[in-house]
């Protein structure tokens, strides 16, 4: 049986998705992997900062308890807010890049194949570790130009990347 665990950088996939105009189905994504990688299960972890339950709405919410009731493990942190310069106003910060690595090392033991959903060039050092262990590693990204593209330094290390702007049809709700 071969497993795979799916790791997403929820703010970059959802960046990702609003850049092709497009709402990303999650439980498509899933099964599209399962199904283009040839893993008989998938484990998904999705990373996302959240606001702090004080600020009168938080729009990831709803998404948030979609993923856990459907079998996703939910990784948040608080989201911090600054003042952005110049014309920027305020800035929401939330990184999860560390949390994300961290699962990725932690969990290696348990899975055959890391499916990593980021475009982010950071994680260039860990899917190349992944690798020296005898990892398969899958990055699920989107190459259209713009301002979230996948770095060419992770879609070239990467054992197979998977296009989400070819896919779009599949993915959407």
């Amino acid at each position: 049986m071969v497993k795979a665990y799916m790791f997403i950088d929820g703010a970059n996939i959802f960046h990702v998705a609003r850049s092709l105009q497009m709402t990303m189905s999650y439980e498509k994504l899933v099964s599209l992997v399962k199904e283009l990688t040839l893993v008989d299960e998938i484990r998904p972890y999705y990373y996302t900062a959240m606001l702090p339950s004080s600020d009168i709405y938080n729009a990831m919410q709803p998404l948030v308890d979609w993923l856990e009731y459907n079998g996703f493990r939910v990784v948040t942190k608080p989201a911090t807010k600054h003042q952005g310069g110049g014309d920027q106003g305020t800035v929401i910060k939330g990184n999860m890049d560390t949390d994300m690595v961290v699962d990725m090392l932690r969990l290696a033991p348990y899975y055959d194949v890391a499916v990593l959903i980021s475009s982010d060039g950071d994680f260039v050092p860990v899917v190349r570790y992944l690798q020296d262990i005898g990892k398969t590693v899958v990055v699920v990204a989107s190459d259209e130009t713009g301002s979230n593209t996948v770095s060419g330094e992770l879609k070239k290390c990467a054992d197979r990347f998977l296009d989400v702007s070819k896919l779009k049809a599949q993915l959407s709700r």
